[in-house]
């Protein structure tokens, strides 16, 4: 915290905050009027005679002061500032999310991923929609698809467009989780699509966002390429 002492005539000290820190006695030799010391930016003070006056250490020491100056306004103005930038200096740097993976975070993830996958291609779509959070956000197509809870899809319409077009399983191709922390992942991935002779349909871009919510990791929003 930030100090300012108010020092007027003779030596009677007044404390203008409640706490010391960055506060000192000026050894200025001081006739009347009022000085105001911020740590040890500057000392200001104010006399009868002189007006407002800003008391910078001089380069022979810092018992030598010049004085300059000052109106009052620029007088508190200078006060306000070094306060200002005390406090900017000691605030704490806000950093949320992370390029360093916890492994721990990372096994749980990832796990995920295989049981979304396996599901999947078992076309079990009570145990692919448990590996989802709700409400589950899909970005496809120019279209944004929301489903607030489970059980709300018919599987033959799921899994029978898909098979119309020949599809048959899929695999991960990668897997990369580019940022996390402890309850929120991005995972850049890439999955193909197969047809039952192991012919390949296509290669699909993706990125996953994984939060992990009540105790559990789950799959809240798919951003695919894939139609």
């Amino acid at each position: 915290m930030v100090s300012l002492r108010k020092i007027r005539g003779g030596n009677k000290t007044d404390e203008l905050s409640d706490a010391g820190n960055g506060l000192r006695d000026s050894p200025l030799e001081r006739g009347g009027g009022v000085c105001y010391s911020v740590g040890d930016l500057s000392l200001i003070q104010h006399t009868p005679s002189q007006g407002s006056v800003l008391r910078a250490p001089s380069q022979e020491g810092s018992k030598n002061f010049k004085a300059i100056p000052m109106k009052k306004t620029t007088m508190f103005l200078l006060i306000i500032a070094c306060l200002a930038g005390r406090v900017s200096a000691q605030s704490p740097v806000i950093e949320s999310g992370s390029h360093g993976i916890d492994p721990r975070v990372s096994a749980a993830v990832i796990q995920v991923l295989d049981e979304y996958m396996a599901t999947f291609n078992a076309k079990d779509l009570k145990g692919w929609e448990d590996t989802y959070q709700f409400p589950h956000y899909r970005l496809a197509g120019g279209k944004m698809s929301v489903l607030e809870k489970a059980g709300l899809r018919d599987s033959a319409k799921v899994f029978g467009e898909l098979q119309k077009a020949g599809w048959d399983h899929s695999q991960w191709d990668h897997r990369n989780i580019v940022q996390a922390s402890a309850d929120k992942v991005h995972v850049d991935t890439r999955f193909s699509r197969f047809r039952a002779d192991g012919s390949l349909i296509g290669h699909y871009e993706s990125l996953y966002i994984l939060t992990k919510e009540n105790g559990r990791w789950g799959v809240k929003f798919r951003s695919s390429y894939a139609e």
